[in-house]
């Protein structure tokens, strides 16, 4: 979400039907860092109280809803509360994710696949610039919400696989 905001933040702002002023923009491209603020200070008090499995499990409540209104963002406001939820969850998963992979490792690889996680979300970082560059983004105009849908693959494949593990 971070590398897609980069990308088309002026896009989305004048070009689309969301119209929003300068505010507003300024306003989405913080939703992420301050719904992940709280999200983060909480990932460990909801990873103690439910476990981290399920709290992993349970955090794609908080990215499949913030990601479906950041897709659908008929008006800026929901796009920013899409953000913000989006946001909270990236906090969690950042803060519980190295926590359920540092116990379920092995000691012998724990130190490569903790390191695993940062490059995952560096990768995809650059995966969202990579989208939004160029005029990738604004060839199609009218699907500029489906390059913000983008995070429900993930979030779909740990439901899925997630319930497999440990």
């Amino acid at each position: 979400q971070t590398g897609a905001m980069g990308m088309t933040q002026s896009y989305l702002k004048n070009a689309t039907r969301l119209n929003a002023t300068d505010e507003m923009a300024a306003l989405w491209v913080s939703g992420l860092p301050i719904g992940g603020l709280v999200g983060g200070l909480s990932a460990g008090v909801i990873a103690d109280t439910v476990g981290r499995k399920k709290c992993m499990l349970l955090n794609n409540i908080p990215l499949l809803i913030g990601t479906a209104l950041m897709a659908y963002g008929v008006k800026s406001w929901i796009f920013l509360v899409g953000r913000i939820i989006a946001g909270f969850a990236c906090g969690v998963a950042t803060g519980v994710a190295p926590m359920y992979i540092s116990e379920i490792s092995p000691v012998s690889v724990k130190g490569a696949v903790g390191v695993s996680h940062q490059f995952m979300i560096t990768f995809g970082i650059l995966v969202a610039f990579g989208l939004g560059y160029g005029n990738l983004l604004t060839s199609f105009p009218d699907y500029w919400h489906v390059y913000f849908a983008f995070p429900l693959l993930p979030a779909a494949y740990q439901l899925v696989l997630l319930q497999h593990q440990p």
